[in-house]
């Protein structure tokens, strides 16, 4: 099979946005043809398309926080919104219905030894915060800046001001 959209058989439901209509809703989007889904996967949530003829082999999607996004036009993604919406009101009474999900309890850095973690032992000053693997959590960014930064249109910072009073999705 030489059709470029075959591998969409793999994932039912799921079509690249050439084949979709303007102000579908999609979830678990590519970036980029074959990369596999990397946006809006959380529980409920969903982006809508809103065009595909303004840039060369490009989507334009907005997303649940007002953010315009390009994707490749040959990407893939899932028609409709995540499920288990309810998601964020689930409440755990104790400890136990945690564990039971798999979940292990969390130890503060601060209260290890000095050989679990960086910032473990008895003295508190001296030395900055840092993740477990040493990378530091204070002072200037660590960040790599990456490439599809140049994908973001309109970012979510920018939208609160631009789509004020106006609903997002």
């Amino acid at each position: 099979m030489t059709d470029k959209f075959s591998y969409t058989t793999f994932r039912p439901g799921a079509l690249a946005f050439v084949l979709y209509a303007i102000r579908f809703h999609v979830f678990n989007v590519e970036i980029f043809p074959r990369t596999g889904g990397r946006l809006i996967r959380s529980a409920g949530t969903s982006a809508i398309l809103l065009s595909k003829d303004k840039f060369p082999n490009r989507a334009v999607l907005r997303l649940k926080t007002g953010e315009l996004r390009l994707v490749h036009i040959n990407s893939i993604a899932v028609l409709g919104a995540a499920s288990n919406t309810s998601h964020h009101t689930k409440h755990f009474k104790n400890a136990g219905m945690v564990r039971h999900l798999g979940i292990r309890p969390r130890v503060r850095a601060s209260a290890m030894n000095p050989v679990d973690h960086p910032m473990g032992g008895r003295t508190k000053g001296g030395c900055p915060a840092v993740s477990s693997k040493g990378q530091l959590s204070v002072g200037p960014s660590t960040r790599k800046i990456s490439f599809t930064n140049k994908m973001i249109l309109v970012g979510r910072r920018e939208a609160k001001y631009k789509y004020k009073g106006r609903r997002k999705n």
